[in-house]
């Protein structure tokens, strides 16, 4: 039996053929992803992907080179790193050692002293002012510091004429203390005696019949350097103007 078109089978035809013709253009819904898109493509069929690139921000730090100097910049800072170019590792940036040295070496002060040459600074110890400024050295065994004629010196010195020179000393350090100047006032020394004055300094309770007495003890043991001639250098002197300064005795 001849099959014939009617018009429904003709509508139908028509319509599978524009069907046919649709799926033979390009569908977006199924183009494959170019790296020209700018994007990656979804679903299953036609989707390609960069295996380098991940779903996290990934910011490149550029570097840049010049002699031993390496620059990093991370995140807009720039810190410069000095690189030691035998090694190549990092050493310190002479920037970053510690601010507070300088460099310098810094000596104590010397003592002020005045005039030149030696000098005793106590029984035991001679001093010596070069250029406005002392140093010392110690008396050794049995020495005392003692000056006569202007000169001062080391000398060796009889056990018993050290202990005198110790109670000469021992006197007039312990009869100084004062409160105005007119607690002060002088009694007469012996320069012969390591670290004796013509006139010594004292307060008005110290019994000037104490130091006379240690006077003569030291001259009958023979301890003068020069016997016979006892201190001529005191002779037609007066004594001194006392004062009480920062509580002591002093000669002004």
């Amino acid at each position: 039996m001849p099959y014939t078109f009617t018009s429904q089978h003709w509508l139908a035809a028509a319509a599978t053929t524009a069907l046919i013709v649709g799926c033979t253009q390009n569908n977006p819904a199924f183009r494959p992803t170019s790296a020209s898109d700018g994007g990656s493509g979804s679903g299953s069929s036609g989707q390609t992907s960069d295996p380098t690139t991940s779903d996290a921000t990934t910011l490149d730090v550029p570097t840049t080179s010049s002699g031993s100097e390496t620059e990093a910049t991370t995140m807009g800072t720039t810190e410069p790193t000095t690189v030691d170019p035998t090694t190549g590792e990092p050493t310190t940036d002479a920037s970053e050692s510690d601010p507070t040295d300088t460099g310098e070496t810094t000596e104590d002060p010397c003592d002020l002293c005045f005039g030149e040459g030696a000098f005793c600074e106590d029984i035991f110890t001679l001093g010596n002012c070069i250029e406005a400024c002392a140093s010392y050295e110690m008396c050794e065994g049995d020495e005392l510091c003692w000056t006569f004629d202007g000169i001062s010196k080391c000398d060796m010195f009889e056990a018993d004429c050290i202990a005198h020179a110790e109670n000469y000393q021992g006197f007039v350090g312990s009869n100084r203390e004062c409160m105005t100047a007119d607690d002060c006032t002088t009694v007469e020394g012996h320069c012969q005696v390591p670290g004796g004055e013509c006139f010594e300094v004292v307060n008005k309770d110290a019994d000037p019949s104490i130091i006379g007495g240690i006077i003569d003890g030291w001259q009958e043991t023979g301890c003068d350097k020069e016997p016979g001639v006892g201190c001529t250098v005191c002779d037609g002197q007066q004594p001194p103007d006392v004062d009480c300064i920062e509580n002591l005795c002093t000669a002004i």
